[in-house]
C-alpha cells in the first residue's frame, strides 16, 4: 500500500512539474502583439520649441493588447536627458492621436529627438517593450 501511494505521489508530481514547465515556455515565448506603430518615427508638427512649452507629435497605432504600458521619455543628442515615467492605459484598437509633452526647463538649447520606451508586463515573467523615436526638434532660449 505504501509503495503504490508512493507511486501515486510521484506521478502527479511529474504532471504538476511538466503543466508548470509547459506554462513558463508559453508564457516565455509565445509572440504576444502588444502595440505597432504605423510610422516609423512619430512626425513633430512645431519643430522649435522653447523650454516650458510643449512639443506636439502624432502617434498613429494600433494596440492589441488591453494591458497598461509603462512609458519612459528621453530627449537626445549628445546627452540623454530622461523625463519622469508615466503609466499608459490607451483603449485598444487603431487611433491616431496628437500628443503634448512639456519640454523640461532644465533641458539645454539644441536639436534633440525624443525617444519612448513603452514596456508592457504581459504575464508574470515577461516584459515587452517598444521604443519609438520622434523626429528632429530644436529648443530654443
Amino acid at each position: 500500500m505504501r509503495r503504490n501511494n508512493l507511486n501515486i505521489f510521484s506521478y502527479l508530481a511529474l504532471i504538476f512539474f511538466a503543466i508548470v514547465g509547459f506554462v513558463y515556455l508559453f508564457w516565455s515565448f509565445y509572440p504576444y502583439k502588444t502595440i505597432e506603430f504605423t510610422d516609423k518615427v512619430f512626425p513633430i508638427s512645431n519643430k522649435i520649441v522653447k523650454r516650458g512649452e510643449a512639443i506636439r507629435y502624432t502617434a498613429n497605432y494600433c494596440k492589441c493588447i488591453d494591458k497598461e504600458a509603462l512609458v519612459t521619455r528621453e530627449f537626445r543628442n549628445e546627452l540623454i536627458f530622461v523625463a519622469p515615467s508615466t503609466i499608459n492605459n490607451r483603449p485598444s484598437g487603431c487611433h491616431s492621436l496628437v500628443i503634448q509633452t512639456i519640454i523640461p526647463e532644465e533641458l539645454p538649447t539644441g536639436k534633440f529627438t525624443m525617444r519612448m520606451t513603452y514596456q508592457y508586463q504581459v504575464n508574470p515573467i515577461r516584459t515587452i517593450t517598444i521604443i519609438q523615436d520622434t523626429e528632429e526638434f530644436e529648443v530654443v532660449e
